[in-house]
């Protein structure tokens, strides 16, 4: 049984650490070390460490003198460290009894240098609900590893590290007070060569606590913001997969910078929205990105899905503009919409809710009226051909669930296999069409190696209308055309 190292920095929680240290004192799994890293505080949490310590012999206290911030505290639990992996925890949280042992299984059955659950519990006002953000199964390409980091919400504290590793490529936190997880985690996704995610959920989360860093106003951030981004630019630039992964960690920088405007705007704060605007000239120049154009205005037309994967791609302030889940047939106020454009706009779409109109008017008819308004909307994109670009998601009904260990088929795969078939059909008549009538398209088709568990499917979202690498996969495919490829 290998050590496992839980590395805990402790700064004002004097209320919470019981039931953290208690968590991580009654793990199933035994061989601990636990490692409190004492912040400098001006609470108790001190001699509540003490006392934990005085009962648990497993318990190591570091002390700083003076504050220095989650980073410095976790990289001085690391030096200090002498387990095979390492386990980060803030102590406002805490774990369920099988977190270290279900992640130890993990690690020694794939060999991974990283092992996270697919999901944690939010605790919001007492309130405990699981919330569910990744796919279990191993992920060893490139293309696995920036979907991991696109679809992971970047917590330090729901996995474990291998030591050796990180010592080895050299990985500490940045010593920042903010934005410490957000520049750490993509180095070591997008620098490990394997990652393994354990289904369920294990740790609990606090959303929200009185004190706590999240709580800052936000012009507070802005320069460990920016100094997270050069480390992680600084890093991969020194393991040589910058270029490889810059436009990957645009659309990364994207999420938060869109978080973060948001929050600007509800508070009217003029300083923090100006600092984000210098950060986006910023990052533009030090990843290289040369945008050929720019679309202040986006269309989405068709699935939850497809909305979904367009959500980062609009590089200007504001939302996509979703036009509805209808279908062709009769969506009169949907083609009036394109007919008034009159700037710069992309349209991206997919023909997943076509099928349920087939059911409707029957398929021969269906075909019929779907073809005539195919032929309408074409002739007003041939007519806009030179402000409109259009994105056409490949998009196909998922015919498994599970894991990408486990797969099981659908009960009703027949029919789902049906109603592919028909998205399949009028995908090829509106690119045969387009091409007739010269007018440009571009097809994205998302990756289906890998399937959704029922427990991570989005709300409103029935199980077997998802591809898993949809969301992010295809956000980022139709990002990167739109940046910088001749298409645009």
């Amino acid at each position: 049984m290998p050590l496992v190292s839980v590395v805990i920095p402790a700064y004002q929680v004097e209320g919470y650490m019981a039931q953290c240290i208690g968590s991580v004192a009654e793990q199933t799994y035994r061989n601990l070390e636990i490692i409190i890293v004492y912040d400098a505080c001006s609470d108790r949490t001190l001699d509540l460490c003490r006392y934990w310590q005085s009962k648990d012999n497993r318990i190591k206290i570091i002390e700083h003198t003076e504050r220095r911030g989650l980073g410095a505290a976790r990289n001085a639990g690391v030096k200090n460290a002498q387990g095979e992996f390492v386990c980060f925890l803030d102590a406002d949280d805490w774990y369920e009894p099988d977190f270290v042992e279900g992640l130890v299984e993990a690690m020694e059955g794939s060999r991974a240098e990283l092992a996270s659950y697919a999901g944690r519990y939010n605790i919001v006002d007492g309130v405990k609900k699981a919330f569910y953000y990744l796919i279990p199964g191993e992920y060893i390409t490139v293309s696995d590893r920036q979907i991991f980091m696109l679809r992971d919400i970047h917590p330090v504290w729901n996995r474990m590290y291998l030591k050796s590793w990180l010592l080895e490529q050299d990985i500490w936190e940045p010593e920042l007070y903010h934005y410490e997880d957000w520049g750490f985690q993509p180095v070591v996704e997008l620098s490990a060569s394997r990652i393994v995610v354990a289904e369920g959920a294990r740790l609990n989360y606090r959303v929200s606590r009185e004190g706590s860093l999240s709580g800052e106003r936000l012009i507070t951030y802005m320069d460990d913001w920016k100094r997270a981004f050069d480390y992680i630019v600084d890093h991969l630039s020194l393991r040589g997969i910058l270029q490889e992964n810059r436009q990957c960690l645009y659309y990364y920088y994207r999420g938060n910078r869109a978080y973060n405007l948001s929050t600007a705007k509800k508070t009217e704060d003029a300083e923090a929205i100006r600092a984000i605007g210098e950060m986006d000239t910023y990052v533009k120049e030090k990843l290289g990105i040369c945008q050929k154009d720019v679309f202040t205005h986006i269309l989405v037309w068709g699935s939850e899905n497809v909305r979904r994967c367009a959500e980062r791609v609009l590089m200007t302030d504001g939302r996509p503009e979703y036009l509805g889940s209808r279908g062709l047939v009769g969506a009169m106020d949907v083609l009036d919409k394109i007919r008034s454009v009159d700037k710069k706009t992309l349209l991206i779409l997919d023909f997943m809710e076509e099928q349920k109109a087939v059911s409707h008017a029957g398929a021969e008819k269906f075909l019929k009226d779907w073809k005539q308004q195919c032929e309408v909307l074409i002739r007003l994109l041939k007519d806009k051909k030179d402000i409109i670009k259009t994105v056409l998601v490949s998009n196909r009904l998922s015919l498994e669930y599970g894991s990408m260990w486990q797969k099981e088929t659908y009960g009703n795969v027949n029919l789902l296999t049906q109603m592919n078939g028909q998205i399949t059909a009028l995908e090829a008549y509106f690119r045969g069409t387009c091409e007739e009538s010269q007018v440009p398209i571009l097809t994205i088709t998302p990756s289906a190696s890998h399937c959704f568990t029922d427990g991570a499917m989005g709300e409103r979202m029935s199980p077997e209308h998802a591809n898993s690498f949809l969301y992010a996969g295809v956000g980022l495919s139709v990002f990167t055309a739109v940046l910088e490829t001749d298409w645009v």
